[in-house]
């Protein structure tokens, strides 16, 4: 009889492990935060979204008010190619149609989410299904020490120049 008790303690503990696993594998992986929330699509137009994906966060102010839905190559009018950016917003959060928006790293080698920066008019507000026009690119860590290894050879190649006189 003990034994027996000692069994089912021992299976009910082992699936409340599992349970708890399953549930930080969806927390981590990227489930779905705003499940059974009302929502409207926004797009937005970039030049280079970098690694950013789909259910990547969408954040006003530093909180997350929804997620991205979907990225494309679109070709534009003028013949250039952008990245086409899709994002859910949740209802309750009314956005300017003036406001722009960013990708940006958390941290430094940290995943990259949409960063919506408010535009000041309030009257005026972002339709579903509208476009952000104001939009800010992903910075690339390569093109960045690439410039800084360019600047730093400019800077050599004067005091060298400077020197020889």
């Amino acid at each position: 009889m003990q034994h027996k008790k000692v069994d089912v303690l021992v299976g009910g503990f082992v699936l409340l492990g599992a349970a708890a696993l399953v549930g930080l594998a969806l927390r981590v992986g990227g489930g779905e935060v705003f499940a059974g929330k009302s929502t409207y699509s926004v797009t937005a137009n970039f030049k280079n979204v970098g690694a950013l994906k789909v259910r990547a966060p969408v954040k006003l102010a530093g909180v997350p008010i929804g997620s991205v839905s979907d990225i494309e190559l679109v070709q534009l009018e003028g013949g250039e190619h952008k990245a086409k950016v899709t994002f859910t917003i949740v209802d309750s959060v009314k956005i300017p149609s003036d406001s722009g928006a960013a990708i940006v790293t958390a941290g430094l080698l940290g995943t990259q989410f949409i960063n919506i920066q408010e535009g000041p008019s309030i009257d005026n507000l972002l339709k579903p299904n509208g476009v952000i026009e104001d939009t800010q690119e992903a910075m690339i860590l390569e093109d960045l020490i690439k410039a800084f290894g360019i600047n730093k050879a400019e800077e050599a190649s004067k005091t060298d120049g400077a020197a020889a006189k």
